[in-house]
C-alpha cells in the first residue's frame, strides 16, 4: 500500500482550510448583518415625563431595515410590560416616539423610573427622573 505523497497531502489540506474559512466568513457576515439590522437607539432626552405619563423615542440604527412594532422584543417601564405604539414604521436613521402617555400606574412624577426597551439586535436601558 502506497502511501499519499506530502505534496498530494499539503494541497489537500490548503484546500481544505480555505474551505473552512470562506464558509466560515460568510456564515458570519451574514449573521452579524442581519442581527444589526434591527438595532435601535434611546438617544439623549430621548425619554422624558410630559405631564402625568413618560415619552420615549428611539432611533433606528440599521442602515436598511426598517423597524415595526413586531420587531420590538422587550419593552418595559419599571418591570412593567408596555406595548409599543409604531403606527409607521421606523425607517434606518430616524427617530419616532414608540410611547406617548404611559401612566407608571397613575402618576410619574415623584419617582425615578427604568425603562428597557428591545429588538432581537438589542437591548437598551435608560433611567429618568419625572418631578
Amino acid at each position: 500500500m502506497k502511501a499519499i505523497t506530502p505534496v498530494i497531502a499539503l494541497v489537500m489540506l490548503v484546500m481544505i482550510t480555505v474551505g473552512i474559512v470562506g464558509v466560515s466568513a460568510t456564515w458570519f457576515s451574514g449573521v452579524l448583518s442581519g442581527s444589526s439590522e434591527k438595532a435601535i437607539s434611546i438617544l439623549s432626552g430621548g425619554v422624558y415625563c410630559n405631564g402625568p405619563g413618560l415619552v420615549v423615542t428611539v432611533l433606528n440604527l440599521g442602515a436598511s431595515s426598517s423597524i415595526t412594532a413586531s420587531d420590538i422584543k422587550i419593552f418595559k417601564v419599571d418591570g412593567n410590560d408596555v406595548a409599543a405604539s409604531i403606527p409607521t414604521p421606523i425607517k434606518p436613521g430616524e427617530g419616532k416616539t414608540v410611547i406617548n402617555g404611559y401612566l407608571c400606574g397613575g402618576t410619574c412624577a415623584g419617582a425615578p423610573h427604568d425603562i428597557i426597551v428591545g429588538t432581537s439586535a438589542n437591548v437598551v436601558q435608560t433611567r429618568v427622573a419625572c418631578r
